[in-house]
């Protein structure tokens, strides 16, 4: 979801009425906390820094997010990553969110305008934290990561590899992923 999407989903899961009025505080809220999140170096996981710029020495890198593109760009710049995406497919981008294999299709598709390169897609890894985006890049035909930094592992079910977090993942791991056939269906 994207942040508009994931508020009026929670609040229609919770039962908490939900205008524009109290949306837009809520959305304020975030991304003040983002803000303070940044000026104090807390926003990515523990090693997602380091594994950007190991990944994007040896392939091209793209980003396919809910998130809004401005923070997209605060968090990668604040980082010192930004520069490192080939691509970055954001909020809005897209006529849907995930689970919506749209966002990662779109990502695959400039990433293979940007670098005139063919790419499998059975070569191409998703790496994410929730079922939403594990959904949206198996649809796309991408081949799935499951990080435990949000859900427990039980939570991320279609991921191929599941990992405790960045700072464990390997590029050695995902060629050897990429190496086996995907599963069917």
């Amino acid at each position: 979801y994207d942040d508009v999407g994931l508020v009026q989903a929670l609040a229609t899961d919770r039962g908490i009425p939900m205008d524009a009025s109290r949306m837009s505080a809520l959305l304020l809220l975030k991304g003040n906390r983002l803000h303070d999140m940044l000026g104090s170096g807390n926003v990515l996981f523990p090693g997602a820094a380091d594994f950007v710029r190991r990944a994007a020495a040896e392939v091209p890198i793209a980003v396919a997010s809910g998130a809004l593109r401005r923070e997209i760009l605060e968090i990668t710049d604040a980082a010192g990553i930004r520069d490192l995406f080939t691509v970055i497919v954001a909020a809005g981008d897209t006529p849907q969110s995930k689970p919506s294999p749209a966002p990662y299709l779109l990502a695959f598709e400039q990433l293979q305008l940007e670098t005139g390169r063919h790419l499998d897609p059975r070569r191409c890894v998703a790496i994410e934290d929730s079922q939403w985006g594990l959904d949206s890049a198996r649809e796309a035909g991408l081949r799935c990561v499951g990080l435990t930094n949000s859900y427990e592992a039980n939570r991320l079910e279609g991921a191929e590899l599941v990992v405790t977090g960045l700072d464990v993942l390997t590029l050695a791991a995902l060629n050897h992923l990429c190496a086996t056939d995907p599963p069917a269906g």
